[in-house]
């Protein structure tokens, strides 16, 4: 006997439905590998006319690509040069003080623009290529001492549900880490009007728009949380194909970076 049309089409649209939910729950969760990834963090602002450079440096990484995908940047942007001819539109103080908390813990006596820091640790010859991929190949080498499963729901009114999960990896100790979750943007663009940039039109992508952290572990840590997108240039909501989340765990003692985890928006 045979099925009428109307369920054979009910079921084949059942069916494409049922596939095409499990690929867009696939495509928003990712879980952190038994090896380490880098996380590079660049300090910058747009007052600053030796940045620009390091900014167009930080967007020649591609997690898309094979050679780049065990790297996770950031660029923050930090508040110290806005009383200086121009204010950045992206700057936080939050991360002015996390330039601070790094150097603290570092080597480094003070905090200037641009700065790269791997890992937790400042890097100053990230302009070498075979340095940098060096110091990569370092890091990726080394077991995860964390590992973090990160989750991306779209919400409505321009929100995201964001769900991260962190569990100690090996012989790490969870009561010595802190967890940090943050969203980013990529292909933003602003034009300059003053300060040392003036008349410049600047490309930025791996820009930290929202933060969440310290958060202290205490053995497997959930963490979820709302975050509003933020709005474009123009008064728009943000494109989410621009947008993603990164997450990482950092020994608060040490300042070094146990693992990291980035994860496009769907």
């Amino acid at each position: 006997m045979k099925a009428p049309a109307y369920f054979l089409a009910v079921f084949y649209a059942a069916t494409a439905l049922a596939t095409s939910s499990a690929a867009y729950a696939a495509q928003c969760e990712k879980q952190s590998p038994a090896h380490r990834l880098a996380l590079v963090e660049l300090y910058t602002s747009e007052g600053c006319n030796s940045c620009p450079p390091a900014d167009r440096w930080l967007r020649q990484i591609d997690t898309r690509n094979a050679a780049d995908r065990d790297i996770v940047p950031l660029a923050l942007h930090v508040d110290y040069w806005d009383s200086l001819g121009w204010r950045d539109v992206f700057s936080q103080h939050i991360f002015t003080e996390r330039q601070e908390q790094l150097s603290r813990l570092g080597t480094t006596r003070f905090s200037y623009t641009p700065e790269v820091f791997v890992s937790g640790r400042e890097f100053r010859n990230w302009r070498s290529e075979s340095e940098f991929r060096s110091a990569m190949k370092a890091i990726n080498s080394k077991p995860a001492a964390a590992d973090i499963r990160l989750a991306w729901t779209p919400a409505a009114d321009g929100r995201v549900k964001i769900d991260a999960e962190f569990s100690p990896a090996g012989a790490s100790s969870a009561s010595a880490s802190q967890a940090y979750v943050a969203v980013y943007e990529n292909r933003l663009s602003n034009k300059i009007a003053a300060g040392e940039n003036n008349g410049a039109t600047l490309q930025h992508d791996y820009v930290v728009r929202q933060w969440k952290g310290p958060i202290h572990l205490d053995g497997k840590t959930v963490v979820m949380d709302v975050f509003k997108l933020p709005p474009g240039r123009d008064g728009k909501r943000a494109d989410t194909g621009n947008l993603g989340v990164a997450a990482f765990v950092q020994d608060s003692s040490t300042g070094e970076v146990l693992q990291a985890l980035a994860l496009p928006a769907c």
